[in-house]
């Protein structure tokens, strides 16, 4: 498979495989071989079911070459007869019988299309056909040695052939000529066409070669340390698969031309591979069970950083109004120490106006009352004179000064009280401005505390906040890695019931050739029996009578056997 995973062994039921090829769909997978000198056929399966859904060709010699068409009608098949085979797969017959070939059939090839077939010799001759009707379409030549395979370009314009020759031939099916050709080994042993154009080449020299579309090189491999029997492109040609002498399959990237990963050509039998299986699902298990703990941990981590990231989103708002209404208040306290400064400036002010007022009035009435002794003065004089026109001006002179020094006292006591008052506003507004002061600092305070705790908490909320997203990423990573080891132990405990059905098809095989083999002798000692019924005693019928009795014992414990194995198998299939 893709991961280069064993995926099922198919028994080839009678002699050796000589040639494998995957139908184009990838669903089908033919077989052709046998026993040198004895039989040959040829086995198709259903790579889904492992079921082989047919069985063509009845040589008496292996079969060195086989393909089968694109639309699964027919199958061509060819080795040391040196003759071509179409049979119909539908009527499970033979449909034609070519001889053009002069020695060993090597090479066959149906076209992508299904409507050509090319086949190859060991004495280098190339043949193109008519898939539907056998008929020649082109005779090639053009190659000194044997062709040792032949492929088609994916548009089926085109068919590339290998030879011991060292050649790699382009062949043109519109004139049946020669279009391209380069020297690419020693002798080459196989090529492959991506469906890009590109090829896959290897020889006796033990290189692989890759060729542009138009045969340019386009990369060499290092040697290998045996000849590269079989070189293939992937489907998608992003990797391809070389094959030595000695078994050796190895996987390589089309890319970077590393390789990737190798396939053992003689892999576990099954018993060793359930041994092998079972041997791992402890450890499975406790790599699931482990992976699980870590849920375990990562959620209590998520829940962690959800419970600090939940209270930063709560926190930082409060945060925020408490410092915006302790921003308001020193506003606001700052506002009123202002306007108690204003306040206490003015009735400072007002104050010193009124003081300096009242010692004006003082000046005054100091003025007033000296003149006053003055004119009193004056009254006495003029009343010990007896000068009776002066008293009376000085007694108008006088009532008219103590009425002046009656306002006059009257405005100073006056102004006496509104300083007093001023006074008393100045220091009410210049204590209410230190309260306003005074609280204004204290608001400070608790801000410079609030901005220092809200700022934290803010540099504290991104880093949150990805602390949230990276513990809910490493959940989201340890659920994908507990469902993957999940997966994981579905599908080993899957490969261990393959494997065991496949444990017991392979005894129901084994069942089913013994039964076969029981009937065979079983026919073989009836036909002895009806001889020796014409022609032995009677001593040798009753012997012969026995051996049959025990191999029809032998026939019946096979029937039991096959028929539970069956059960068990479909049971478990």
């Amino acid at each position: 498979t893709d991961s280069l995973e064993l995926e099922g062994i198919l028994p080839f039921p009678k002699g050796t495989p000589e040639v494998v090829s995957f139908h184009p769909s990838g669903r089908y997978l033919l077989a052709a071989g046998g026993v040198g000198g004895k039989s040959g056929t040829t086995y198709t399966w259903d790579i889904r079911t492992g079921e082989i859904i047919m069985t063509m060709g009845k040589e008496f010699d292996s079969i060195l070459a086989a393909d089968l068409r694109a639309d699964l009608g027919g199958v061509a098949l060819g080795g040391p007869s040196r003759l071509i085979k179409l049979w119909d797969t539908q009527a499970n017959e033979q449909l034609l019988k070519i001889k053009k070939h002069t020695d060993w059939i090597t090479a066959l090839s149906y076209s992508h299309d299904g409507i050509l077939l090319a086949t190859g010799d060991r004495n280098n001759g190339i043949f193109i056909w008519e898939a539907a009707t056998g008929n020649e379409f082109h005779t090639i030549r053009g190659h000194k040695k044997a062709i040792t395979d032949l492929k088609w370009r994916s548009d089926s314009n085109l068919v590339a052939s290998a030879s011991e020759d060292g050649e790699i031939k382009f062949w043109d099916m519109n004139r049946g000529n020669e279009v391209k050709k380069t020297r690419a080994h020693d002798a080459v042993l196989a090529l492959d066409y991506a469906r890009d154009g590109h090829l896959i080449s290897s020889g006796r020299d033990k290189r692989v070669k890759i060729w542009k579309p138009d045969l340019g090189l386009k990369k060499e491999l290092p040697p290998f340390e045996a000849e590269i029997t079989e070189v293939e492109f992937s489907h998608d040609a992003k990797r391809f698969f070389t094959a030595d002498w000695n078994g050796h399959i190895q996987v390589w990237d089309t890319a970077s031309y590393q390789e990737i990963g190798t396939l053992t050509s003689t892999p576990p039998n099954i018993a060793e591979r359930l041994v092998e299986l079972h041997g791992l699902t402890s450890s499975l298990a406790a790599a699931t069970a482990k992976a699980r703990e870590d849920i375990t941990k990562k959620q209590a981590e998520v829940i962690k950083s959800e419970n600090w990231f939940k209270q930063l989103q709560e926190k930082i708002p409060a945060q925020k109004k408490k410092k915006d209404e302790l921003e308001k208040a020193i506003t606001h306290q700052e506002n009123e120490r202002k306007k108690f400064e204003a306040l206490a400036n003015r009735t400072k002010e007002e104050a010193d106006t009124i003081a300096q007022s009242l010692q004006q009035n003082r000046e005054a009435a100091n003025q007033l009352s000296k003149k006053r002794q003055a004119i009193a003065a004056a009254l006495r004089k003029a009343r010990t004179d007896q000068a009776r026109d002066q008293i009376s001006s000085r007694e108008q002179e006088l009532q008219q000064l103590d009425q002046n020094l009656g306002s006059l006292r009257i405005a100073m006591e006056r102004n006496q009280i509104a300083q007093e008052a001023k006074i008393k506003a100045h220091q009410d507004a210049e204590k209410k401005r230190q309260e306003a002061a005074k609280r204004r600092g204290e608001h400070h305070k608790n801000l410079q505390q609030v901005v220092t705790h809200y700022s934290k908490m803010e540099k504290q909320f991104e880093p949150a906040k990805k602390g949230l997203a990276w513990s809910r990423d490493n959940l989201t990573k340890a659920q994908a890695s507990v469902k993957s080891s999940e997966q994981t132990q579905v599908a080993h405990q899957s490969r261990i019931k393959r494997w065991q059905a496949a444990q017991v098809n392979t005894k129901l095989i084994g069942a089913t050739h013994k039964l076969d083999t029981a009937r065979e002798n079983l026919a073989i000692l009836h036909e002895d029996l009806r001889l020796a019924a014409k022609e032995l005693e009677t001593q040798e019928i009753i012997r012969l009578k026995g051996v049959i009795d025990q191999q029809a014992v032998t026939l019946s414990d096979s029937l039991k056997t096959q028929h539970r194995l069956q059960k068990e198998y479909l049971s478990m299939k």
